[in-house]
Order: C-alpha cells, then structure tokens, then sequence
C-alpha cells in the first residue's frame, strides 16, 4: 500500500501540478511566501539555484524576443517599416 502511494503522488508530480503549487504561493508582492520559499528552495544547493535562474532567464528573454516579433508583426501589417539600431 505505501509504495502504491508514493508511486500515485509521483504521478502528480507533472510541470503544471508544481508551476500550480509555486503559483499558489507567491504572495502578493510577488515573491515566494516566506515558508514556502525557504522549504522549497532549500532543496537546491547553490549550483541548482543558479541553473533554475539561468532557466528562468533564457524563458524571460525568448518571451520578449517573441513578444518583440508580435509587434513588428502588428506595426508591419500597419504599413510600418521597423529597422533595429
């Protein structure tokens, strides 16, 4: 019975399950609640954190390239002609 439930709370463990739990505790300032935050991310040694971070950076910036490509697309469609400095 233990194994059989340790092996269905491993299934829920999916990207959206935990994007879910972190997003259910940022507070509204916009950070980790404090418990949270230091019970989650005392998990990851330093070198961790800092390939999460490095993750989470290359997703910031591919999000604003992308977004950058929606308004070029938008003002071109307008007649506008972009040229990057």
């Amino acid at each position: 019975m233990f194994h059989q439930s340790i092996l269905n709370m491993a299934d829920n463990l999916t990207p959206a399950a935990i994007a879910k739990k972190i997003k259910e505790n940022l507070s509204n300032r916009g950070v980790l609640k404090s418990v949270f935050g230091s019970q989650f991310l005392s998990k990851f040694d330093a070198e961790e954190l800092e390939m999460l971070a490095n993750s989470i950076r290359k997703e910031m910036e591919g999000r604003k390239e992308a977004e950058i490509e929606r308004y070029r697309e938008l003002l071109g469609g307008m007649g506008y002609d972009l040229v990057k400095k």
